[in-house]
């Protein structure tokens, strides 16, 4: 069982959620938005209904991303979620501005870990170009009958990775977490309590509902609506992925993912050693 199905929209359906974008996110960011890219998925909420803290009456919810351009000419990405009488934002946009970037900087310089995971990516046969650092800010707010109920914001160092020339992923470091992050494709690669650099590698199917289930476990929330946020735009929003540089609104999850994706990476249907997967 999957929590991620397709999408088909006819063409009143589609004008309707573009109408809705640009009113509640691009017009009040300031965003160029390239609307003949709208993609869409239908989103599976059920996990949501576990436990006595809330129930929804329809668990069956509507995603859409699609790419924008920031006032600088940076490439983002904008996703929106619609469930019920609620709807979910995900901006992700990358940022050059020095009184974001310098401090930031600064703090990953510093950090021996990322220095470690920089020198492993360079010995991978990757290339790392620090005139093409960025800030990737992550702005996340939940929506229940058109009040704000929940927002999140980061903002992560990111050092964009190539191999021949070709940009497959990103070096991350958030202003919160110390622990920095290489994003390549969709494989995870970080240094763990005992100090060695995992990787955990992308599944064919990580959409799966045993997957889904266990990563709602391994994470945990403060909550309900922090659950549905981090559900509605990190554990369904990222396994459809074919790769996080067309996958922007991912690369904010990564770092806060990480360990609970190394728990469960045994709960994907082509797993090597299922029976180590937390959830039964």
């Amino acid at each position: 069982m999957t929590i991620i199905n397709a999408l088909s929209l006819n063409n009143q359906e589609q004008q309707a959620v573009v109408e809705k974008i640009k009113d509640r996110v691009t017009s009040k960011l300031n965003l160029a938005v390239d609307f003949s890219k709208l993609h869409g998925n239908q989103v599976d909420f059920s996990l949501m209904n576990r436990g006595e803290i809330r129930k929804l009456d329809n668990t069956i919810g509507k995603q859409f991303t699609v790419p924008t351009k920031t006032y600088e000419g940076l490439n983002g990405q904008v996703q929106y979620t619609e469930l019920n009488d609620i709807y979910m934002l995900n901006v992700t946009t990358p940022t050059k501005n020095p009184e974001l970037l310098i401090p930031l900087r600064n703090l990953a310089k510093a950090n021996e870990k990322l220095d470690r995971l920089a020198k492993h990516v360079v010995a991978e046969g990757y290339t790392l170009i620090d005139s093409d650092e960025v800030v990737i800010q992550t702005q996340k707010a939940i929506f229940e009958n058109a009040i704000e109920t929940f927002v999140e914001a980061t903002n992560m160092y990111t050092l964009p990775i190539y191999k021949d020339d070709n940009a497959v992923g990103y070096l991350v470091f958030d202003e919160i977490n110390s622990n920095p992050i290489v994003i390549i494709g969709n494989d995870m690669t970080a240094i763990n309590e005992e100090g060695e650099i995992i990787t955990i590698f992308a599944s064919g199917d990580s959409c799966s509902l045993k997957w889904a289930d266990c990563m709602q476990q391994e994470l945990g929330c403060s909550n309900w609506s922090s659950c549905l946020l981090l559900f509605g735009t990190c554990i369904s929003a990222c396994c459809t992925c074919a790769g996080v540089v067309t996958c922007l609104v991912c690369v904010g999850c990564a770092i806060h993912v990480f360990n609970a994706a190394w728990s469960c990476r045994m709960c994907v249907p082509d797993a090597a050693r299922p029976k180590e997967c937390p959830v039964k």
